[in-house]
């Protein structure tokens, strides 16, 4: 498999930047990987430990998801999906996605004109 370089002057929009970080994860020797895998160990640890102590209001289960869905103000069709209490705990994120989210701030640092399309 040929090796992508993407250089300051790229003209990439994110979705190429997507395929890109997807075939470096691929590629990650297993030492990253590892790296990786320990920090999203770290925040299911973490994300469990909040919801452990949670205490969700009225109207919300356990993982803070709204128990009866609102009532439309108008006839429309909703967009989203579940109504959820903001303070409860943020849900774990996989080691992938951890990852793309690091290079996709590091990119957008190093490639200022970068925009999405």
């Amino acid at each position: 498999m040929q090796k992508h370089i993407m250089t300051s002057n790229s003209t990439q929009d994110f979705g190429e930047l997507a395929k890109y970080t997807s075939m470096r994860y691929a590629e990650m020797d297993d030492i990253e990987r590892d790296d990786w895998n320990q920090r999203e160990e770290a925040d299911k640890a973490r994300y469990l430990h909040e919801l452990s102590e949670y205490i969700p209001p009225p109207g919300f289960d356990k993982n803070g998801d709204s128990i009866k869905p609102p009532k439309p103000k108008k006839p429309k069709k909703t967009k989203g999906g579940k109504i959820r209490d903001p303070n409860a705990p943020k849900k774990s994120v996989s080691a992938y996605l951890m990852y793309q989210n690091a290079m996709r701030s590091s990119f957008k640092s190093e490639n200022p004109g970068m925009v999405s399309k």
